[in-house]
C-alpha cells in the first residue's frame, strides 16, 4: 500500500501506509481506527499513580449505546465474520436507517438522508469501527482465535488483492464482459477467493444477463447474494454442475424427509474425499514403484555412515544417553533428554539398526520404511512425535535418500515421484484426523465439516484451502485431473445453505449468516435486530430447486 502523510487534530504530521485509491477522509478515519490519534489518551494512562486520591477519581462518563449503535455493531460484525455482505450495501443500509430517523426527527433537513446513506456506503469497510462491531468481532473472534478478514476499500484494490498474480485492469468494473470474463477464467483456474471475486464483481451493475440465469434470480428471489449466487453458478463446469445438481437432490429430501442426514455439503465431503483417496492411490503407486527399483539393486553397495553419524550427533544434542548391554544391544535413554514422544520399543530397534547397518542398497531403502514408521507413530494421539524431534528423523531419512539418489537415476526419479505424494498424504492426514478413515464412504460427511473451514475465519481455513489447491495441483501433474473444482463448490454450499435454511441456526456459521441476511433489510433489521430476514420466500422451495437445475443443465 502507499505510504501517505496526513495531519493529526494537534498539528503533527504522520506517515502511515493507505488502501490505495482511498480517500482523505477514509485516510484519516483509517487512522483513528488504528489508534493513531491516542497518543495523548495512553500518556494520561501511563502518567496514572493509584493513591488513594487518584483510584477514588469519578470514572469517565461512559456513553449508552443507543439502538443504533447496536444495528451498526451487528452488521459490522456480520459483514466482518460472515459470508454475505459487500461493504456498500452495509454502509448504504445503515447510512439509510440515520438518514430515515435523521429526516424523521427534523435533524437532518427532508431530502438530505439520501446524501448520508451515500456517505456510509463509502466510508464504512470491512473493518469494524463502532466499539460495538469491534465488540462483537472480539467476542466471537477471540475465543475461535480467528483474525477477521481485511477487504480492498475500492472493487479494484479487492480484486488484486484476490488475484495477486495476474494484472487487474483500472477499468474492469465498468467492462460488463471483462467482469464476466474475469470471474469464467478464475474459477476455471481454481482461484480459492471465489467468494471474494463474486462479491466484487457483482457489486457494481448486474453481470447476471443469461436469460435462464435472469429466470432463475426471479424465481429465488432477486437480492444480493443471490445474484453473486447466479453468477457464479452460470460460469461453473460441467463436472461442477453435475454435484450442484446432486447438492438440489439432497435439499429435495432433506425437505421431504427431515430426518434423513443429506446436506448439500456432503456433496462437496465427496468430491474432497475422492481428491484424498487419489492422492493415497498414487503415494501407494509410487512407493511400491521404489521399492522394486530397489529391489533390483538390492546388492549393491551403499555407504550411509554420514547421515547416521549426523543423528546420532543431534540426540547426543538433545540429551539422549545410551547403555549397551552384555549381549550387546544398545539401549537409550530418552528420560532426561528433550527428545518426546514417540513409540519408545521402535526407536530402540532402529537405533540398533542404525549403530550396524547394512552396506546393501535394498536394505538402506528399507530403513528409510522404518524411520517414517517411527515418525508417523500415534500421528493425532497424546504418544505422537513432536515436531523437532520428527526433524531430526526426517533429516537421517533424506541423508539416505541423497546417497541412494546419486547410486541409481531411476531411483532418484521414482523417488522424486514419491515425494510428490508423502507431504501431501501427511497434510491429509493430519487435517482428517484418527478418526476420520478416507477410504471409508462415510467419511464424506466429516469431510465436508473439513471442507466448510475454507470459508469460515477458523485459524485452520487458509491451511486447508491451500491443502486442496496443492493437492489438485499434484495430482494433475501425476496425471489425475479432477474436473469439479472444490472452491466453487464450497461456495455454492454455503449460498444453497443459506438459501434453503439448511445449516442449523443455533451453529456458529448458521447466527453468523442470519445476522449478516439482516444486514440486507436495514429497517427489518432495525425492528427485529439480527433475527434472519427472508427476502426470497415468495416461491415454493420446488420452484426454486426447479429454476436452479435448469440453470445446471445449460451448456
Amino acid at each position: 500500500m502507499p505510504i501517505v502523510t496526513i495531519k493529526t487534530p494537534s498539528g503533527e504530521s504522520v506517515k502511515i501506509e493507505a488502501p490505495e485509491g482511498a480517500t482523505d477522509n477514509q485516510i484519516l478515519m483509517f487512522a483513528k481506527s488504528q489508534g493513531l490519534f491516542d497518543e495523548k489518551q495512553n500518556l494520561d494512562q501511563q502518567d496514572f499513580i493509584p493513591t488513594d486520591e487518584a483510584l477514588s477519581a469519578p470514572l469517565p462518563e461512559q456513553k449508552e449505546s443507543s439502538v443504533l449503535d447496536k444495528i451498526k455493531g451487528a452488521g459490522e460484525a456480520a459483514l466482518t465474520l460472515g459470508t454475505g455482505a459487500t461493504a456498500g450495501a452495509l454502509g448504504y443500509g445503515l447510512g439509510s436507517i440515520e438518514g430515515a430517523i435523521g429526516e424523521l426527527t427534523g435533524r437532518i433537513p427532508r431530502g438530505e438522508g439520501q446524501k448520508v446513506a451515500e456517505e456510509y456506503a463509502s466510508d464504512l469497510t470491512y473493518s469494524p469501527k463502532s466499539e460495538e462491531g469491534q465488540g462483537i468481532v472480539s467476542a466471537i473472534t477471540e475465543p475461535l482465535s480467528v483474525l477477521p478478514p481485511i477487504i480492498g476499500t475500492t472493487p479494484v484494490s479487492t480484486l488484486r488483492a484476490a488475484i495477486p498474480k495476474r494484472r487487474v485492469p483500472k477499468n474492469i468494473m465498468k467492462n460488463s464482459a471483462m467482469k464476466k470474463a474475469m470471474l469464467k477464467r478464475e474459477m476455471a483456474e481454481g482461484n480459492p477467493n471465489i467468494e471474494t471475486l463474486a462479491k466484487t464483481l457483482n457489486s457494481e451493475g448486474d453481470i447476471v444477463t443469461n436469460k435462464i440465469s435472469k429466470s432463475a434470480l426471479k424465481t429465488i428471489g432477486d437480492t444480493e447474494l443471490n445474484r453473486e449466487t447466479i453468477s457464479v453458478l452460470e460460469r461453473l463446469d460441467p463436472a461442477s454442475k453435475k454435484q450442484v445438481s446432486k447438492m438440489l437432490d439432497n435439499i429435495t429430501n432433506k425437505k421431504k424427509f427431515p430426518d434423513l442426514d443429506v446436506r448439500p455439503s456432503h456433496v462437496m465431503g465427496e468430491s474432497i474425499g475422492n481428491r484424498a483417496q487419489a492422492l493415497a492411490t498414487k503415494n501407494k503407486e509410487a512407493g511400491k514403484r521404489i521399492g522394486n527399483i530397489a529391489k533390483s539393486l538390492k546388492n549393491k553397495e551403499v555407504n550411509i555412515q554420514s547421515p547416521i553419524n549426523d543423528f546420532f550427533t543431534e540426540l547426543d544434542g538433545l540429551g539422549v544417553k545410551f547403555k549397551k548391554g552384555d549381549d550387546g544391544w544398545v539401549t537409550p535413554d530418552f528420560s532426561r533428554s528433550k527428545f518426546t514422544g514417540g513409540n519408545q520399543k521402535d526407536m530402540n530397534v532402529l537405533i540398533n539398526d542404525l549403530l550396524n547397518p547394512s552396506t546393501k542398497f535394498e536394505s538402506s531403502h528399507k530403513l528409510k520404511q522404518d524411520i517414517r514408521k517411527n515418525i508417523n507413530f500415534d500421528r493425532a494421539g497424546p504418544n505422537r512425535m513432536d515436531r523437532d524431534s520428527q526433524k531430526i528423523l526426517k533429516r537421517l531419512s533424506s541423508g539416505i535418500d541423497d546417497v541412494l539418489d546419486t547410486e541409481s537415476t531411476a531411483y532418484k526419479k521414482a523417488n522424486q515421484r514419491f515425494s510428490k505424494t508423502i507431504d501431501l498424504k501427511d497434510r491429509w492426514e493430519k487435517s482428517a484426523g484418527k478418526d476420520i478413515d478416507l477410504f471409508d464412504d462415510l467419511s464424506s460427511e466429516s469431510l465436508a465439516l473439513k471442507g466448510r473451514r475454507m470459508s469460515s475465519n477458523a485459524a485452520s481455513g487458509p491451511e486447508f484451502k491451500k491443502l486442496m489447491t496443492d493437492t489438485d495441483e499434484a495430482l494433475k501433474g501425476l496425471g489425475v485431473n479432477f474436473k469439479d473444482n472444490i472452491h466453487s463448490l464450497n461456495f455454492v454450499v454455503n449460498r444453497l445453505d443459506d438459501l434453503f435454511k439448511i445449516t442449523p441456526e443455533t451453529s456458529i456459521q448458521g447466527v453468523i449468516e442470519r445476522g449478516v441476511d439482516a444486514s440486507f433489510s436495514p429497517v427489518a433489521a432495525a425492528r427485529q435486530g439480527l433475527e434472519s430476514v427472508k427476502t426470497a420466500l415468495s416461491a415454493s422451495d420446488t420452484k426454486k430447486i426447479s429454476a436452479l437445475k435448469a440453470l445446471m443443465r445449460q451448456k
